[in-house]
């Protein structure tokens, strides 16, 4: 076959235009990829400096927390994790006690005592597992400080009960949370151990826990940890988020208590009402049209 100049200049064109492409998809190519590297680049920058950011904040000499004047410590700053820190002359330093994190401080309704938690390394060996967070009370008159709770990492949190009492509540699984009242005077303690979902009465001496697995319904206890009144009903063959409708109602003066429940077999719920000074006598009865 004998090619013409003709077609010796079409393929040369053509292998030229070829070669062109070829090379404005390599830059294109190599010029994405330097802007994907540029990117990496600039995230790890960025998370770096994050990183060294929150460092500088941790590795600032910290202040015990004795040395904070009290009429600011309700003002401290709080991170997003929880950890507390005092900011004097724009350096903030992390609040500890013994050299461990503080977290959780308030004051009592008085606002004659505060207390705070002191966080020790879960993942030390040589801290016992109830000893991993320890709450504190400190007295602002005489600045004595007392340790009257400790417990591991499952207590999430603390509250002023009374002027004398504290509440810390307890993870401990499904359908398992512990209330721990301590008497801060008495040094007495109680656990109440009733459902989850608590409740306290308006006069704060019983509380109601709702059940969910083994049945639904509710508890009824006091504040020392005696169970006072239960009621439960068994789950039907099939799912029925009414079940998960269950609330209950105290009145004013605590004297009952009033509890909307599904009806036992039926896909209705109930209106009922206990007299508690009856021995939870039920004195009132309504089914309720959901309709």
């Amino acid at each position: 076959m004998k090619i013409i100049p003709s077609q010796i200049i079409f393929l040369l064109i053509a292998v030229v235009v070829l070669i062109f492409l070829l090379v404005i998809l390599l830059a294109l190519k190599f010029e994405k990829f330097d802007d994907e590297i540029a990117d990496k680049i600039n995230y790890e920058e960025d998370i770096e400096e994050l990183v060294e950011k929150q460092f500088v904040e941790i590795e600032e000499e910290p202040i015990d927390i004795s040395e904070i004047p009290v009429a600011i410590l309700n003002i401290l700053f709080v991170d997003d994790y929880g950890r507390i820190f005092y900011e004097t002359d724009g350096v903030k330093r992390r609040v500890v006690h013994n050299d461990n994190p503080v977290s959780n401080i308030s004051f009592s309704p008085a606002k004659d005592k505060f207390g705070y938690v002191e966080n020790f390394d879960i993942f030390n060996e040589m801290i016992p597992y109830d000893k991993q967070v320890v709450l504190h009370i400190v007295d602002i008159d005489t600045k004595k400080t007392k340790e009257v709770y400790s417990g591991s990492h499952r207590a999430s949190g603390w509250e002023w009960f009374s002027e004398n009492e504290v509440l810390i509540p307890y993870g401990c699984g499904t359908e398992c949370q512990v209330l721990f009242l301590i008497d801060i005077v008495l040094n007495k303690q109680y656990q109440l151990q009733y459902g989850v979902g608590y409740e306290w009465s308006p006069n704060k001496e019983m509380v109601v826990a709702y059940h969910y697995s083994w049945k639904y319904g509710i508890t009824v206890g006091d504040k020392y940890g005696n169970k006072l009144f239960t009621l439960g009903r068994e789950w039907g063959s099939e799912y029925n988020d009414l079940e998960s409708k269950t609330r209950a109602i105290w009145s004013s003066d605590s004297s009952k208590i009033a509890l909307y429940i599904k009806k036992e077999g039926k896909d209705k719920m109930e209106l009922l009402i206990f007299d508690i000074e009856k021995n939870f006598e039920q004195i009132f009865q309504s089914d309720v049209d959901l309709n």
